[in-house]
């Protein structure tokens, strides 16, 4: 598994020092930035920034940290930062991963990132190993396919065309219905005629992406802003 992205936000900056010490401490993960802002974070978030861990204090001015969590629910991994202890509970409606208590101990820390890594890990399984049937060439013939063994679908009109470890796979569909179905967490549209499986990029060069099986896929003029910011956010 590559290093997690993690992101601090606390409105008090001189809590960054610690954190950062702890984080940089591990060596699978990695600080890709701190604010001590709640809106700028957020407006961080909907420019493109992808993170997989939150350091999250949670009572801040303006936005707190249970608003916070509440809208990233299901999106990133969420621990919670603070000098009070009363918030477990909502900590636990919210289903963040741990609740830490300042001042945090090293240990304390190690085990709530440790519980983070076990969780994304059996995301990851469950998800990229679920079977998806695609119809045959010939009518009443269907194919299974492990998920996460798609390396990329493309599309000429109707007939997608799925790309998996070495063979490919023609069938009639659209690549809008594909991409509604298929996980955005590990699956993302770059070109109209692409949806590519992130797991599979091995190089990013200008607006080419290089895949594991060989091949290049462009990635399309009107989708360059929103997707190479994610794409190197993924890559750091």
């Amino acid at each position: 598994m590559s290093r997690l992205k993690c992101f601090i936000v606390d409105d008090l900056p001189s809590q960054f020092k610690a954190l950062e010490i702890m984080i940089n401490n591990h060596k699978e993960l990695l600080l890709v930035g701190t604010s001590s802002s709640p809106a700028d974070f957020l407006k961080e978030i909907d420019n493109g920034l992808i993170i997989d861990l939150l350091f999250l204090d949670i009572e801040m001015p303006g936005i707190s940290g249970l608003e916070i969590a509440n809208l990233l629910k299901g999106k990133t991994k969420i621990i919670f930062t603070t000098a009070y202890q009363e918030y477990a509970l909502d900590a636990f409606s919210l289903n963040v991963v741990d609740y830490l208590v300042k001042p945090i101990r090293q240990e304390r820390f190690n085990e709530a990132v440790e519980k983070v890594f076990k969780l994304i890990l059996a995301d990851q399984v469950s998800v990229l190993d679920q079977i998806i049937t695609i119809p045959g060439k010939h009518k009443g013939n269907y194919i299974k396919i492990r998920l996460g063994d798609v390396c990329y679908i493309t599309s000429d009109s109707n007939y997608m065309t799925a790309v998996v470890k070495d063979k490919s796979y023609i069938f009639i569909s659209s690549l809008e219905k594909i991409d509604e179905q298929f996980p955005s967490k590990h699956f993302i549209r770059v070109h109209r005629s692409y949806l590519i499986n992130l797991n599979k990029i091995t190089s990013i060069q200008g607006n080419l992406l290089y895949m594991e099986n060989g091949d290049k896929i462009p990635i399309g003029r009107t989708y360059r802003k929103t997707v190479l910011p994610k794409l190197i956010s993924l890559k750091c």
